[in-house]
């Protein structure tokens, strides 16, 4: 565990890393880590992470209440989320919360990242759940994410970020880079067409390896009847034949044919273009 200078620096660094990488944007985010004697040192309120220098930081008890710092710092409004996290998990010693726009598109989109399809996510992660909205600074965001983080490292929270629990804060910082990450790819290969899953024996295999690489020293949680789907949660959602209303659409109440389905996307694209030229040709000059 590092000294409290050295924590103070490297905390400080891996703010301004948030700001850089735009993972945070004006005084959004908050870190924070677990010292020696017992204490916490957290980043302040109302600070932009990209300007944080090491005089603002606070320490704060297990109350949460500040026992050190500035006059006119206060500790940041999430502190309690931190706390609970710490209380659940002893491994934990640093936790770094951010808004990664990405991954909070996905959660605004009610898409899911707790699939197990890249490989090192699986072998560091596990799986990254999303937590129901609750409102930010409030006790019941913080027992929300306690209940989770039991089992998780990384959590997306509904509309508002994400929480990354590490056994330091670059372990803490990388994986919330990871859940960032792997929100860019997920949604560049879904532009691109259907994400696959990685089979369960494989995702069986690395949740063994990547116990080395959790502070609990466990492999992470598997879920329940794992069949390559492992949330229940569908990844892609068909259309909905019954509504499309172009020549060969499908109507069929139940299952469909892939000839149906075919039908059903040039359907689509023809409609789509369609608009697109009406809404064009009143704009377009000779000229």
């Amino acid at each position: 565990m590092l000294n409290p200078r050295s924590t103070k620096r490297q905390m400080v660094r891996i703010c301004h890393l948030l700001a850089e990488k735009d993972y945070v944007s004006a005084m959004d985010g908050n870190v924070s880590c677990r010292l020696p004697d017992g204490r916490f040192l957290a980043t302040p309120t109302m600070v932009h992470k990209g300007f944080v220098a090491e005089e603002d930081l606070i320490v704060v008890g297990a109350d949460g209440k500040k026992v050190e710092g500035p006059d006119d710092r206060n500790p940041t409004s999430e502190i309690f989320m931190h706390l609970a996290v710490y209380e659940r998990r002893p491994d934990v010693h640093a936790v770094v919360h951010a808004h990664p726009p990405t991954a909070v598109a996905f959660t605004l989109a009610g898409e899911t990242l707790a699939r197990c399809v890249l490989p090192e996510v699986v072998l560091t992660l596990g799986q990254i759940p999303t937590a129901p909205y609750r409102t930010a600074g409030s006790h019941e965001l913080a027992h929300v994410v306690g209940e989770l983080i039991t089992g998780y490292d990384a959590i997306l929270l509904e509309r508002h970020g994400a929480i990354c629990a590490g056994r330091d804060l670059v372990d803490a910082f990388g994986k919330m880079e990871k859940v960032e990450h792997t929100a860019i790819i997920t949604h560049k290969a879904r532009m691109l067409g259907r994400v696959q899953e990685l089979q369960c024996a494989e995702v069986d295999r690395l949740r063994q390896m990547g116990a080395r690489y959790s502070s609990r020293g466990t492999p992470a949680p598997a879920c329940e009847g794992c069949d390559g789907c492992p949330t229940g949660i569908p990844w892609q959602k068909e259309p909905d034949f019954t509504v499309l209303r172009a020549t060969g659409t499908a109507r069929a109440a139940g299952t469909t044919t892939a000839t149906q389905t075919a039908a059903a996307k040039h359907g689509i694209e023809q409609i789509v273009t369609e608009e697109i030229v009406r809404a064009l040709s009143g704009r377009l000059s000779p000229y």
